[in-house]
């Protein structure tokens, strides 16, 4: 190694070890979104009936980090005068993260509720009640975009502690 170039301590490796981690969270959090976008944006555009709730409940699951609850929807539209019946709510179906959200989604879909649903136009039997990017994907996005940017700053500072000096 060149006499005139600094070595890396142990706080810089601990700096460029967090750089990293918060560079790669980044990424992960904005190939999430992306993808989430990729399959929920197009859902924006489908085209909507009337539709009719003919179940509603929702259930606690226990995993292994916690308890997440689970809404379950039933409800029946029709499409060119053919009958379907569809069970999601989004396009891609969460759980929910705590009770008082599940407990919200399934008070406002009782039984016997009227309710549009939105059908993929080339297969109606794909459907669901909630279309478009939910709330949740902008906090995905950003959070990508600030963990990534903070990742590259603080490894764009420690790499030019440790270049050769003229």
């Amino acid at each position: 190694m060149q006499e005139n170039q600094k070595q890396p301590n142990k706080k810089y490796i601990a700096v460029i070890f967090f750089g990293v981690l918060f560079f790669c969270s980044g990424i992960f959090f904005l190939c999430c979104s992306i993808i989430f976008f990729i399959v929920l944006f197009p859902s924006t555009y489908w085209p909507s009936v009337p539709g009719v709730i003919t179940s509603s409940h929702y259930r606690e699951i226990e995993w292994s980090k916690g308890i997440t609850y689970d809404v379950i929807i039933r409800y029946d539209y029709r499409v060119s005068g053919k009958k379907y019946t569809g069970n999601r709510w989004s396009v891609i179906g969460f759980t929910q993260p705590n009770c008082k959200t599940a407990r919200k989604l399934y008070e406002r879909h009782p039984v016997g509720t009227s309710v549009t649903v939105y059908y993929y136009p080339k297969d109606p039997q794909k459907s669901c009640l909630i279309a478009g990017l939910p709330g949740g994907f902008y906090n995905w996005f950003f959070s990508g975009l600030g963990f990534t940017l903070s990742g590259l700053i603080v490894l764009r500072f420690v790499s030019r502690l440790f270049k050769p000096s003229s």
